[in-house]
């Protein structure tokens, strides 16, 4: 399984999370089974208020 955190700054497991998972500057992706851990950049920084897309801040 992963677990996705929004973080503000990628400083791996140890990022602070931040308080909006749409406007999040970036993502830290655990893999629970091997510790994995990934950063990935907000591809959706520039939505509308109230249009956060996740899947697409994702994407890729």
């Amino acid at each position: 399984m992963k677990v996705c955190f929004p973080t503000q700054n990628n400083e791996g497991i140890d990022s602070t999370v931040f308080n909006h998972f749409g406007s999040a500057p970036s993502f830290v992706v655990v893999n629970v089974a091997t510790k994995e851990v990934t950063a990935i950049n907000n591809k959706d920084l520039q939505h509308s208020h109230g249009a956060c897309n996740p899947l697409k801040a994702l994407s890729g």
